[in-house]
């Protein structure tokens, strides 16, 4: 046995370590901001069934990620890591689980390598950091095909109601996707290898009738918050089903048109935007995937679709089906793709296994010098976040990178066993990039955020349950959750203008940009306090912003101002510029 194979489980964990740093990285706008306001605004909730957010009708995403984070928050108080902590707990799920069905479909040895290539992936790193609900539906959806391979083997209950329960968890977190995937990739499954018997239990009916039960407090809510009350306006609509929204809208209008996103709000995304994302997202393992899609392919091709032709087919069905099912979406963003990523790294392993055993297509001396080119590359973006991008005044970091690049150099020209020299490497450089990437670029990224800076100067102001007035500059959640507000409905947008709006406020604190600060400093307002902060879409990364020498030129400055609010005729508006 190989140094690699001897050290597949430590590796695996060694990752899982490592990206616990990003449990204390501050959350990023737009969606895991606003997902972690949302929970702390839950926590103070009298009703944990209706979800509001700045005062207003919530309506979009399950609860389920609202309702562990809020309850992390109970336990734990309010912090970055105390938000982060159920979605990192799913995430150990599933790979866990994803080495559970590697096992059961082929072997110990591809069960604990598929674990590894999703946890080593950069999307591994993303999950944990950038938290949204797809962690939470990757850990529960790995962990329901497992436990349903369990339970087509041997029937035992324990495996049935961990299966239901996962799709009821699955539901709660990204809608009836969480049962159309597991009940299609099985059905598929099962009638290619003719297995009829499987397909049509009686367990099914009580399976569902258990997602039923697991689903009722949600629907509960729903119904209450929306269906009782047409007259709530909800995205600019009124007459609102917040029942048929979550059961048919949110996840089935998005590809017949019926939800506003693809219509009223379009990316501009094209059908084949996940094919690039899945090639940077799952990297380095996304050509491993595609090679394990086309070996399963044509095995089944030579051996004319015949139910013996290969061992499974959950794998490429699952992989194949999911990505074409959300490329028809009419709305796309990149951690969509997170639900393909457990099939795709059983892809991966495979074909890898196919490639050691000389089965393959690819030779193990073409993947060795693939994956020192890989580590090369890895090991030069490193360099340009410690030296270039955000440079650090403590050279350790850029020291150890280059001791281990040359280490990297010596295991590639020396190291004879294979696997050793294909894998071990690169992912010890994967790691060293991954605490780079947590330790140093994602926390200096965060500076330019100015929510992150003024939402947290705020918290600290003894005048702080006072009214929030955002004028004229875009929503940003970080602000919100930064700056800890009592009372959330006191987030106003003042996009009039008007002094009508303040009207009986003595004072109060207003978030805005740098022309509109120009404005109010020219009203009838009384300026007590200013501060301000660089501003920049960190979300959305230019390498002009990322260049130092040109940095300056893409910043914005957005300013938080106390104020005091004179006696004023209603309806005056404020002086202008």
């Amino acid at each position: 046995m190989s140094l690699f194979d001897r050290n597949l489980k430590n590796l695996t964990r060694a990752f899982i370590a490592i990206y616990a740093l990003g449990l204390f990285v501050p959350v990023m706008n737009v969606d895991a901001a606003q997902y972690a306001e949302l929970s702390r605004e839950l926590l103070h909730s009298a009703d944990w069934l209706q979800l509001h957010i700045r005062g207003a009708e919530y309506l979009d995403k399950p609860p389920l990620l609202f309702w562990l984070s809020a309850l992390s928050f109970k336990i734990f108080g309010i912090h970055y890591w105390s938000y982060k902590l159920p979605s990192y707990l799913f995430f150990i799920l599933a790979a866990y689980s994803i080495r559970r069905i590697g096992t059961k479909l082929y072997n110990e040895r591809t069960g604990e390598l598929s674990a590894l290539m999703f946890v080593s992936s950069f999307c591994g790193m993303l999950m944990v950091n950038d938290v949204r609900t797809d962690t939470i539906l990757v850990g529960s959806f790995s962990f329901v095909i497992w436990q349903l391979l369990e339970f087509q083997e041997n029937s035992k209950w324990k495996y049935f109601f961990g299966a239901f329960t996962g799709i009821g968890v699955s539901m709660l977190v990204k809608g009836p996707m969480g049962i159309v995937f597991p009940a299609l990739i099985f059905f598929i499954h099962h009638a290619y290898k003719r297995e009829w018997r499987k397909i049509f239990r009686w367990q099914w009916i009580a399976g569902i009738a258990l997602v039923a039960l697991i689903l009722l407090p949600m629907s509960i809510g729903l119904y209450e918050q929306f269906d009782l009350h047409p007259e709530r306006s909800v995205n600019e609509h009124t007459g609102v089903s917040g029942l048929r929204f979550y059961y048919w809208t949110q996840s089935f209008g998005r590809l017949t048109g019926d939800s506003d996103w693809g219509t009223k709000y379009n990316n501009g995304s094209t059908p084949f935007f996940f094919t690039h994302t899945f090639l940077w997202s799952f990297a380095p393992w996304c050509l491993l995937t595609i090679g394990g899609v086309i070996l399963q392919l044509k095995k089944m091709i030579a051996g004319k679709f015949s139910g013996n032709a290969v061992t499974e087919v959950i794998t490429v069905t699952g992989f194949v089906m999911t990505f074409l099912v959300i490329s028809l979406s009419k709305y796309r963003l990149p951690h969509y793709v997170y639900v393909t990523f457990p099939f795709a790294a059983l892809l991966a392993a495979r074909f890898y296994q196919e490639a050691i055993e000389g089965k393959g297509f690819i030779r193990m001396k073409m993947l060795a010098w693939l994956n020192f080119i890989v580590t090369i590359c890895i090991a030069a973006v490193g360099f340009l976040v410690l030296l270039r991008f955000f440079p650090m005044r403590n050279y350790t970091p850029a020291i150890l990178l280059s001791a281990l690049l040359l280490f990297t150099v010596i295991c590639f020209f020396r190291t004879k066993e294979l696997s050793s020299k294909v894998f071990m490497p690169m992912l010890i450089m994967l790691q060293m990039f991954y605490v780079i990437m947590l330790y140093d670029f994602y926390p200096s990224l965060i500076k330019y955020d100015s929510g992150t800076t003024l939402g947290k100067i705020l918290a600290q102001q003894p005048q702080r349950n006072e009214p929030v007035y955002i004028f004229e500059t875009d929503y940003d959640y970080t602000f919100d959750f930064n700056a800890r507000l009592r009372n959330t409905a006191g987030t106003l947008h003042w996009n009039s203008g008007s002094m009508d709006d303040l009207k009986g406020v003595d004072s109060c604190y207003i978030l805005t940009d740098e022309e509109h600060y120009k404005q109010l400093k020219s009203s009838s307002l009384k300026i007590i306090h200013v501060w301000s902060a660089d501003h920049f879409r960190v979300q959305f990364l230019t390498m002009p912003f990322l260049e130092p020498t040109t940095r300056a030129s893409r910043l914005k400055r957005r300013y938080l101002l106390y104020v005091s609010v004179p006696k004023l005729i209603p309806g005056s508006p404020p002086a202008h510029s």
